[in-house]
């Protein structure tokens, strides 16, 4: 019986000190979980500001094109409603429309095609980001082609 009883205390300080050792690391994973918690806190705190500073920044812009289309007359917004029409999805991007102007047919068919396998793997948030950033181009590209007529038509009156 005395045998049995040092067996059983030496499996239960075993035990306890699993049980311990269990405890500890419970410990810093729990305060692992806060730190990354808080941290996701600040990610989405900062989201938020950033999110609510653009939706500010677009509307702003596309209050400056109604108001430059608008002083401008209609014949800007019609050029700029005719140039739109025949556009493809990577032709909407300046910058890539410039580097493919010379670039022969295959070329630009082979960007156009990974464009759109590109725009097909995109989640809903990039999606959604992707349309965000093309209001905002092209609320931009109105004003600033709004200031171009105006000051192409103050240098016509200079003149």
């Amino acid at each position: 019986m005395g045998d049995r009883v040092q067996v059983l205390t030496h499996q239960n300080s075993r035990l306890v000190s699993q049980l311990d050792a269990l405890r500890r690391d419970n410990k810093v994973l729990e305060e692992k979980v806060s730190l990354f918690e808080s941290k996701d806190t600040e990610y989405a705190q900062t989201l938020l500001c950033i999110n609510r500073i653009w939706e500010r920044m677009q509307n702003d812009l596309i209050h400056m094109s109604v108001t430059c289309t608008s002083t401008t007359g209609r014949a800007a917004q019609e050029s700029s409603s005719n140039n739109n029409h025949g556009s493809t999805s990577t032709s909407s991007d300046p910058f890539l429309a410039r580097l493919l102007h010379n670039c022969p047919a295959s070329v630009s068919k082979s960007v156009a095609d990974g464009q759109k396998q590109i725009d097909a793997d995109l989640t809903e948030v990039e999606e959604a980001l992707l349309k965000r950033a093309e209001v905002t181009q092209q609320a931009l590209a109105n004003v600033l082609q709004s200031v171009k007529q105006l000051h192409d038509h103050s240098l016509a009156l200079a003149q």
